[in-house]
């Protein structure tokens, strides 16, 4: 470490001689002044300026180990690589769990809904034979009260009749009454004692009492042979009117769908959907059936819960991205339809919806007030739409905007008369 000291006019002068002198920079020394310049009077008394110099130390080389960063690089991949599959895991413990909890919330639902129309069933079956029991006992107490006014009628008649009869004697025996006919009678039977009536009369009286009770026995045949026949006719219209009630919520049966597994091999929407639900984690097969405009597709798996999430959401948005993919070039191919299906989920959602649709229906019907539904896709819209088209007496409109457009179920407005009653024609 060299040290100099350096004179000039000036320090910087200074500074540059000693510069000079070591053969360095000015960044490699270090700069002391010792003394500065002074002009002095009329260069009487003047002094040079005085730096000293001093050499930095040099620095030392320091050469980094490669083999440190070598290490240190494999343990921050490892590192990641471990977080990357804890984030893994727990993403895929959160999904099980959350696909368990929905499967178990939709069985639930599933549950509540079969009680429910259960209790309703029953409820509205005891409804139906309580009130076919008051119809049978009001029927039974008119009846009976019709017999007890029937045979009162009769026995009024009976006593005025036999008041009659026995009046007639005393009026024949009266000699200014007596007659031909009445002589014939009197010969034909013993004369009668004092203060006894007739016997022909007598005989006449037990034959028309005989007859009378003849005919009231027959009256009370044809009764009892009237109340069995009512009662045989009333069960066969509540079984008519049951066979009926059962009969009508069945439908045409749906033609039955070919799907195979070669239609699928050739199908890019089959080859998609297998594509998908392999990434979804999911074990199945997927089928095929070609129409003239339309591709029916059907997944069997045994996690079916998973592939139609709540009320089919999930089977709806895999069966919208396979619609995208199918119809790409629809301007130059021509548009398909897709549908895709699991388990008959469609065919029973189906089902679901228009017995949904006929109890609002009833309900609108009944109260005269219009219902709203819950958000539903245009698919199930167009199902309610369907199903109350033919119905006389409500009417449907869609509101709202998607996804929260809904179906409104309104009674339609009545003419004067009643529904849909024709106009009065002006008779000749």
């Amino acid at each position: 470490m060299l040290t100099i000291q350096a004179t000039g006019k000036s320090v910087d002068a200074a500074i540059y001689n000693g510069l000079g002198q070591l053969g360095l920079s000015i960044d490699e020394v270090n700069i002391e002044v010792i003394q500065r310049e002074t002009k002095g009077i009329l260069g009487i008394g003047a002094k040079p300026a005085i730096v000293k110099l001093t050499e930095k130390p040099r620095e030392e080389v320091v050469i980094p180990d490669f083999s440190l960063e070598r290490e240190r690089g494999r343990r921050d991949n490892r590192d990641r690589r471990d977080n990357r599959e804890q984030r893994d895991n727990r993403d895929r413990r959160e999904s099980r769990e959350q696909r368990d909890n929905r499967e178990q919330r939709d069985n639930r639902e599933q549950r509540d809904n079969r009680e429910q129309r259960d209790n309703r069933e029953q409820r509205d079956n005891r409804e139906q034979r309580d009130n076919r029991e008051q119809r049978d006992n009001r029927e039974q107490r008119d009846n009976r009260e019709q017999r007890d006014n029937r045979d009162r009628r009769e026995n009024r008649s009976e006593n005025r009749s036999e008041r009659r009869q026995s009046e007639r004697p005393e009026r024949v025996e009266k000699p200014e009454q007596a007659s031909a006919p009445a002589d014939a009678v009197e010969t034909a039977v013993s004369t009668p004692v004092a203060g006894e009536k007739p016997r022909s009369i007598r005989f006449d009286n037990r034959s028309n009492r005989d007859n009378r009770d003849n005919q009231s026995r027959d009256n009370q045949n044809r009764d009892s042979q009237n109340r069995s026949g009512n009662r045989q006719n009333n069960r066969s219209r509540g079984d008519n009117r049951g066979d009926n009630r059962r009969q009508a919520p069945e439908r045409e049966p749906a033609p039955e769908i070919n799907y195979t597994e070669e239609a699928a091999k050739d199908e890019p929407a089959a080859q998609f959907v297998k594509g998908l639900i392999d990434r979804m984690q999911i074990e199945g097969k997927v089928l095929a059936a070609r129409d003239d405009d339309a591709l029916r597709l059907r997944v069997d798996c045994g996690e079916m819960g998973v592939l139609i999430g709540h009320r089919g959401e999930t089977l709806d948005a895999v069966q919208y991205l396979t619609g995208l993919v199918v119809n790409r070039n629809r301007k130059t191919d021509g548009y398909t339809r897709v549908t895709i299906n699991t388990e008959d989920y469609r065919e029973k959602r189906e089902e679901t919806l228009v017995r949904l649709a006929k109890r609002i229906a009833s309900q609108v019907k009944s109260t005269g007030s219009p219902r709203t539904l819950e958000p539903m896709n245009p698919y199930e819209r167009r199902i309610i739409h369907s199903a109350l088209q033919k119905n006389p007496f409500v009417t449907t409109q869609s509101e709202g905007d998607e996804p929260n457009r809904r179906v409104v179920i309104s009674p339609k407005r009545r003419q004067q008369g009643g529904y849909n009653r024709r106009p009065n024609r002006d008779r000749a």
